[in-house]
């Protein structure tokens, strides 16, 4: 099919507009299965796929980072099949501070796009 005969998405009409030029030119019988959507609603979708996927990541950079840290501040010794009192205490602390810490950053920046608007 060429240009012109290709399926058209009409955005005022929301309808999907075949060329009955194109149907014709076979001239034998033609089974067509027409799938036609708006490219404005594809778009979207994929910016909103990719904006989870963008969330995931950095989720999980951020427990890669708590994982790090914690872990170099509190384990001291030598692993074995449990921390010690001081290592689990430590881990507890740390995590806790690092929790407070991003839910006190998410809502400074909520705050901010609220008073931007």
């Amino acid at each position: 099919m060429s240009a012109a005969q290709q399926p058209a998405f009409d955005e005022a009409t929301q309808v999907c507009i075949l060329p009955l030029r194109s149907i014709m030119a076979t001239r034998r019988p033609v089974i067509i299965i027409l799938t036609c959507v708006s490219f404005a609603h594809l778009q979207k979708e994929l910016g909103q796929f990719l904006e989870q996927e963008q969330s995931k990541a950095k989720m999980q950079a951020s427990i890669h980072e708590l994982t790090d840290k914690c872990w170099n501040t509190c384990i001291t010794g030598s692993l074995s099949g449990k921390f010690s009192r001081s290592e689990a205490s430590c881990l507890e602390n740390c995590v806790d501070r690092f929790l407070d810490t991003s839910l006190f950053i998410v809502k400074q920046i909520e705050q901010q796009k609220a008073g931007m608007h």
